[in-house]
């Protein structure tokens, strides 16, 4: 079973095979130096996931067949990424979108195929999870790092909000908030709003922000007591 965009498939297609969902792909960036052995490493590169669906499409007639064919049809195209969920992952999400010329071949009213989806985002998904802070760790149980949508509503005035992770990253707003402000900090965009009204002059450029790890996050927020803090994220898996 495949639902692609929020569509079940299953009415349509039967899938035999899925590639594409095993081992992570990464690619190592690398640099030669003359007169050295070997090269340096640079940096690691996660590159887009190919998912390859092989399916039957059987029709209760010629024309049933292309009618099936042409609903099909009508859901993959799309404008762009989107949800893609297989029933065996279940509570995990991709992001993707028919790529290239499919292949087909047909007898009589059964017909058999292939799509091939990209995911330019080569990450799955698990649920969005919007956790108070407290004195308590986030966890995230994902097996990969996430960006984070932090929204702090002020229970009292300040001149700044400073949120710190235990790593020692940290994410800085100078501001003379008053109660009743909300700001949010997109750790994915790198944006600030304050009220809703986009605010990268409050911003302090000296930051340097932070995803969430794999496993428990300790953050902090100061000065102390002066809004209730939400994080907002999704987990992700490599």
């Amino acid at each position: 079973m495949m639902i692609f965009n929020g569509v079940d498939t299953k009415d349509l297609i039967d899938i035999t095979k899925i590639t594409g969902r095993g081992p992570a792909t990464q690619e190592i960036i690398r640099k030669s130096v003359p007169g050295m052995d070997g090269s340096l490493y640079v940096k690691k590169n996660r590159p887009e996931r190919p998912i390859n669906v092989e399916f039957d499409l059987v029709g209760l007639s010629l024309e049933d067949m292309r009618q099936k064919v042409d609903d099909l049809n009508v859901i993959l195209n799309t404008d762009g990424p989107v949800p893609i969920v297989f029933n065996d992952e279940p509570n995990k999400t991709y992001y993707g979108s028919l790529n290239g010329q499919p292949s087909w071949d047909e007898f009589l009213f059964i017909g058999s195929g292939a799509i091939n989806i990209i995911c330019l985002d080569p990450y799955k998904y698990g649920f969005e999870e919007n956790i108070t802070l407290g004195n308590y760790p986030i966890l995230n149980g994902g097996t990969a790092e996430t960006n984070p949508i932090i929204t702090a509503t002020f229970t009292a005035t300040a001149s700044e909000y400073k949120i710190d992770h235990s790593n020692g990253k940290f994410v800085r707003v100078i501001y003379n908030f008053v109660v009743g402000d909300v700001l949010t900090i997109d750790l994915t965009k790198r944006k600030v709003t304050i009220n809703n009204n986009l605010q990268m002059t409050a911003y302090d450029w000296h930051s340097v922000p932070f995803s969430l790890i794999s496993g428990e996050n300790t953050l902090t927020v100061t000065p102390e007591n002066i809004a209730t803090t939400e994080i907002k994220f999704a987990p992700r898996w490599l």
